[in-house]
């Protein structure tokens, strides 16, 4: 029953958008034209707090990992998205990570280390770098989101992601920049 309340909640919360293009189909590439462009994210490394984090040097396209080590489905889709990271490097795709709402850093610090994250995440327990996100600021946990080249948000993935569904919009926006 609750399953369906909250199924409802959704939908009614969907229609009631006042812009469609707000949250495109989970993992759809969005048309160029169509693309929010987004501020850069910056703020501190979760693994050293005296160095900054920031998507400001971007490829042919970055990902950008919403997660905290709290979270279920981060622990799953983690190895996924290592190997998304590991199967696009050559390409120049830049992944950073957003840790959220875990306020005991080493929880965090350990869930990277113990996983073997290999690409840079933002410490940010309270979410206020998540206002850079524009339109996808209020993101649940986890979210995935991919930019291009310049900076616009061409695929959203809301939940727990896999490789074989982020690979093939990653690879897509690449091409786009000819990379």
């Amino acid at each position: 029953m609750r399953f369906l309340v909250g199924l409802l909640a959704v939908a009614l919360l969907g229609a009631c958008s006042a812009d469609p293009a707000a949250v495109p189909p989970n993992g759809a590439l969005l048309p160029v034209d169509q693309r929010p462009t987004i501020e850069a994210i910056t703020g501190e490394s979760l693994l050293d707090p005296d160095e900054v984090v920031s998507t400001a040097a971007a490829g042919p396209a970055t990902v950008v990992n919403v997660w905290g080590a709290w979270c279920g489905p981060c622990r799953f889709e983690t190895p996924e998205l290592a190997r998304a990271h590991s199967e696009t490097a050559d390409a120049g795709v830049r992944f950073v990570g957003i840790n959220v709402r875990d306020h005991v850093r080493g929880y965090a610090v350990d869930f990277v280390k113990d996983n073997a994250v290999g690409y840079p995440s933002i410490y940010d327990p309270p979410g206020r770098t998540l206002l850079n996100l524009g339109r996808y600021r209020n993101v649940g946990v986890p979210t995935t989101l991919i930019l291009d080249g310049r900076h616009r948000v061409a695929a959203v993935f809301a939940g727990a992601v896999l490789a074989d569904d982020l690979l093939p919009r990653i690879r897509e926006v690449v091409a786009e920049s000819g990379g």
